[in-house]
């Protein structure tokens, strides 16, 4: 009470002979919440002494956040871990530490607004008092706008995370990071050819072919072409890593050759049999904008010209197949109400055998595509009303 207050000021030398100041560090503290053993201590102790945060209520509540997304993070690499505490960390610290200085709302908008080292460029005067804080902060952890930010403040606010939106902001970030390290295996066996004079071609074209085997996934197109190319002036014949990359993403040949107007001319490809590959598609496409705008006509009209029929009946099922596969707009009108329609037309002229071939070569091309996935089975069935006479794996 007050009394006991007043007379321990009075008599404090007479009555007090030790006083003991409770001043726990950040690690003490941590420790009370944290096992020293947990994969993430050693980074929460650094955030919390950037920080100056040794609030125990504030930091049970960090642990209770990192504690519901630990399922989806714990397997993930020690890059996206990192990203996770550190922004968990950060933004817990804005919200609940109310003499931070720092709102939830500014910490939120100076992550949405640039890379922690954008600060680094930054002279004395241009910053306010508040940047000038958050920017040591931001410099020492390494802060930049993250996936999981919107996740974690919507924890903070509703109390809930949605674990399915952690699992692919970790699935997404971990595709990130190996394709970067796809890129620096790359670069390292670029420099084992450049950073010497050794006699080490067996060692080159060998690690050449280890990276574009394992990573031919995560690799760019140019990137995995480049190194193709490499492999053919070392004397080695890589068509064998070609097909695996083709095999895997077709469609991205499709996109770099219709987003990019690629030609053979001003391509940067210079590995020959890639070139020949990627022109057969532009090839095929051509095909497929007169496939795409015949269909469309028919479709809208119900008319056409000798010439179109001519056109059409000589168009293959795998013609019509790659054209079915670069996605065209309004793709089952242009089906069912243009070229299947053929088949339904009646008569003994010397065009019927034409309709009759368009028709039939269109709905080949579906069951073909059927027969590649469940899923297209399923549209060939129910959309189209077209079942493979022989028995697929898919049905």
């Amino acid at each position: 009470n007050e009394i006991d207050i007043k007379d321990l000021e009075q008599y404090r030398e007479k009555v007090v002979d030790i006083e003991l100041a409770f001043k726990p560090t950040y690690k003490q503290n941590l420790s009370y919440i944290f096992p020293d053993t947990h994969p993430v201590f050693s980074l929460l102790e650094k955030a919390l002494n950037v920080l100056n945060l040794k609030n125990i209520r504030i930091i049970k509540k960090i642990r209770s956040l990192i504690d519901l997304s630990w399922p989806e993070l714990e397997k993930s690499d020690k890059l996206i871990i990192e990203e996770f505490v550190n922004h968990a960390t950060v933004l817990c610290w804005a919200y609940y530490a109310e003499s931070s200085g720092l709102s939830l709302e500014f910490v939120k908008e100076q992550l949405e607004e640039g890379d922690w080292t954008a600060y680094l460029t930054k002279k004395k005067g241009e910053l306010t008092d508040k940047e000038n804080y958050y920017s040591s902060i931001s410099i020492a952890l390494q802060l930049s706008s993250s996936l999981f930010d919107e996740q974690i403040i919507d924890y903070l606010k509703y109390g809930y995370i949605d674990i399915e939106e952690i699992r692919r902001t970790v699935t997404e970030l971990s595709n990130e990071i190996q394709k970067s390290h796809a890129r620096e295996a790359l670069s390292d066996v670029w420099n084992l050819y450049a950073n010497s004079f050794k006699d080490n071609q067996n060692e080159i074209v060998k690690s050449f072919r280890e990276v574009l085997t394992n990573d031919y996934t995560k690799l760019k197109l140019y990137d995995y072409a480049a190194a193709l190319e490499m492999l053919t002036e070392l004397n080695d014949d890589p068509i064998d890593l070609m097909e695996l990359y083709i095999k895997n993403d077709q469609e991205l040949l499709h996109d770099i050759i219709q987003k990019e107007s690629w030609t053979v001319e001003n391509s940067k490809i210079r590995y020959e049999p890639l070139i020949n590959y990627m022109a057969q598609i532009q090839s095929s496409r051509e095909n497929a904008w007169d496939i795409n705008t015949l269909s469309a006509r028919i479709a809208d009209n119900h008319a056409w010209n000798p010439e179109d029929i001519d056109y059409l009946s000589s168009v293959s099922v795998d013609e019509f197949v790659a054209w079915i596969k670069t996605n065209p707009d309004d793709l089952p009108r242009k089906l069912k109400e243009g070229l299947l329609s053929f088949g339904q037309i009646a008569g003994k002229d010397s065009s019927k055998a034409k309709y009759d071939r368009i028709a039939t070569n269109v709905k080949s091309a579906i069951i073909k595509l059927a027969s590649e996935s469940y899923i297209n089975n399923h549209r060939a069935q129910i959309l189209y009303n077209i079942i493979p006479e022989q028995e697929t794996e898919f049905g």
